[in-house]
């Protein structure tokens, strides 16, 4: 069993929370389905965009042949716009 508050900080209340709010949304449910058979999908800040972590750009481009409307990114620590913020 996976301790979820330990490894994604988060409890296991809120991922039933979200699996219930997908009954709502058939379609992102079904690409949360189909995310979840490669990784720990992950929903941005905003909750507009679900996304996966690879170690390896090759494992990504592996996975990314799976979902021919997704793109490849490199994340990045900060946000370029906290420098003008700063």
């Amino acid at each position: 069993r996976v301790d979820c508050k330990r490894h994604f900080g988060i409890s296991i209340n809120f991922i039933i929370k979200i699996h219930k709010e997908l009954e709502k949304f058939p379609e992102i449910k079904n690409i949360f389905g189909s995310l979840e058979k490669l990784g720990m999908p992950k929903l941005s800040g905003t909750g507009s965009t679900l996304f996966l972590s690879f170690e390896t750009e090759k494992e990504a481009k592996k996975a990314l042949v799976g979902f021919p409307e997704g793109i490849l990114v490199k994340s990045l620590d900060d946000s370029p716009l906290r420098q003008l913020m700063e």
